[in-house]
């Protein structure tokens, strides 16, 4: 009794009243506490993601320092910064906000930007960031003094609970700034009618895995920190004078901003990847998608100089995220790169360095690998597949499974193809270096038998053979996709805009209506003087 009795004093004594709502909340941070937990955000932020063009910042920067007057906390110190980042998402921490360059393309008007913003602001003015960090707090002393609790589930679902909270909060506020501001405060509906269909999209892509067991069927649970998207429309239409059409505001303006914006990866940066994750990974490569862009099955790589034509079905890369082709129907990975070492090195040597061989595993692998001994998990194919191959080309096959068990059974196994070429290299004279061997490596993935058995090697073999060395000239050209805004003439249709100008091969259409806003049945027409955005392929005379 004595310990809740001090449980509720401490409580009510670390009530503060929140400046945004007015109401009590429980603080274990002064506002002095606060703002520096924003600027330790704000220090882990690269400052290689700002966006370097200053009209652009500007554009952005004043939108949200209008909507940050209006707030409850306007006395106090502001930062914005647009980011150089295609993952769709914006942000804020105490004193600090955030908008990625990712999100414009699910943006109408700059009213749906505004309330973007506003939604940020609503996070800051009601204290939010020092909110949870106190809720945390109190959450993790009291299950630790009064239960010793040990219930991971049970806790993550309180915490998602209480981040839901705060979300619906921050839509509230902003609603309450943007009439303020006398923006129409309904066109946030498009927002959240634009993120319900991007994961509805994003679920659709995952689901065409052949391979899998069982299809997703959504991609909301419980433990989703965000409140859906739907429920989020319902509560701003409940609190807005929003109805069936909603008009455009200042739309014109804001295409003006967004055309010729970078769409997906940018090239800006440094970019490292992993092509195979966690414990059991055989193959870090770092920096190899560094200047590769992708249209539907077309990769361009702009450090190797080089233009791949992928198989049909291979949706070449376009997010910063993507691998650089990826096979979603039959859920094979291809990775390209080139290499180079000492004139003794050989492609079985490389093959080892892939594995992570130390000295005697990797010389007992050699020789195994000349002698045409059964490795175990791997093949080499070069003499099978001599009709196939050039001059310097080999190819190899793998299986590679965690433990005996599973490598007996097929099961929990990821297989590969490797595809590699030694390169002539020339010095500085035009004469062939014999200091080193260079080689161009393709690599493709599945952890699906089937498809290693039925689709891989003829696609491997496909690809090597519509893999083009381009010009220097031409290698200088490569760009990364752009937004193209203009207005409609009225006789386009979806399926001719989206065939030319969506970088997707699969789901082309959808993919349009939902950068356009084409989210139901009764707007899904192209109408005259409708703005659009188009995403055209800007290598394309590559």
């Amino acid at each position: 009794m004595r310990f809740c009795v001090c449980l509720c004093v401490l409580l009510i004594s670390a009530c503060t009243k929140n400046p945004a709502t007015n109401k009590l909340d429980f603080m274990v941070l002064d506002e002095v506490e606060e703002y520096q937990l924003g600027r330790d955000s704000k220090n882990t932020v690269s400052k290689s993601k700002f966006y370097k063009d200053l009209k652009t910042q500007e554009y952005y920067r004043n939108l949200a320092e209008q909507v940050y007057a209006v707030g409850e906390r306007s006395d106090k110190n502001f930062s914005f910064y647009f980011l150089d980042d295609d993952v769709v998402n914006a942000a804020a921490t105490p004193g600090y906000m955030f908008l990625n360059r990712g999100l414009l393309p699910f943006i109408q008007d700059e009213a749906a930007l505004i309330g973007v913003l506003a939604h940020e602001a609503g996070h800051i003015n009601a204290r939010h960031s020092a909110k949870k960090v106190s809720f945390d707090a109190a959450k993790d002393w009291a299950l630790g003094g009064i239960f010793a609790l040990n219930r991971k589930i049970e806790e993550d679902a309180f915490n998602m609970s209480y981040s839901r909270s705060l979300e619906n909060e921050a839509d509230l506020l902003a609603v309450k700034y943007l009439n303020k501001l006398e923006v129409p405060a309904e066109n946030m509906v498009q927002n959240y009618q634009a993120f319900a269909k991007l994961d509805e999209l994003n679920l659709k892509m995952y689901n065409l895995n052949e391979n899998l067991k069982s299809k997703k069927q959504s991609n909301h649970s419980i433990l989703d920190s965000h409140p859906i998207p739907e429920s989020r429309v319902s509560q701003i239409e409940e609190n807005t004078k929003h109805h069936y059409l909603i008009e455009p505001y200042k739309q014109e303006e804001f295409y003006n901003k967004i055309d010729g914006l970078e769409y997906g990866y940018s090239g800006k940066g440094k970019q490292e990847f992993e092509i195979f994750e966690g414990k059991d990974s055989i193959l870090i490569k770092k920096n190899s998608l560094a200047g590769v862009y992708g249209f539907k099955n077309t990769a361009y790589m702009k450090n190797q100089g080089l233009k791949v034509n992928l198989p049909k079905l291979y949706q070449a890369r376009v997010q910063t995220s993507d691998p650089l082709a990826y096979n979603y129907q039959k859920d094979v990975l291809v990775e390209i790169f080139e290499q180079s070492d000492d004139r003794y090195f050989t492609s079985l040597d490389l093959i080892a360095k892939i594995l992570g061989l130390k000295a005697h595993a990797k010389q007992r692998f050699i020789q195994d690998v000349r002698k045409s001994k059964d490795t175990g998990y791997i093949k080499m194919l070069t003499v099978d597949y001599a009709d196939k191959l050039g001059e310097s080309e080999e190819l190899f096959s793998l299986k590679k499974s965690s433990n005996w068990f599973y490598d007996l059974f097929d099961i929990n196994s990821q297989y590969f193809y490797f595809y590699i070429k030694q390169l002539n290299s020339l010095d500085n004279f035009g004469k062939h270096n014999s200091y080193e061997n260079n080689f161009r490596v393709i690599i493709l993935s599945s952890n699906s038998k089937k498809s290693f058995d039925e689709v891989m090697l003829d696609d491997i073999l496909f690809i090597k053979d519509n893999l083009k060395q381009i010009s220097s000239k031409e290698k200088a050209k490569i760009k990364p996709l752009a937004i193209k805004t203009i207005k409609a003439k009225g006789d386009e249709t979806i399926e001719q805009l989206s065939q030319d100008n969506i970088p997707y091969i699969n789901f082309n259409q959808e993919w349009f209506k939902l950068i356009n806003g084409l989210y139901d049945d009764y707007n899904a027409d192209i109408k005259n003087g409708q703005w659009l955005k188009l995403i055209p392929n800007p290598n394309k005379d590559i």
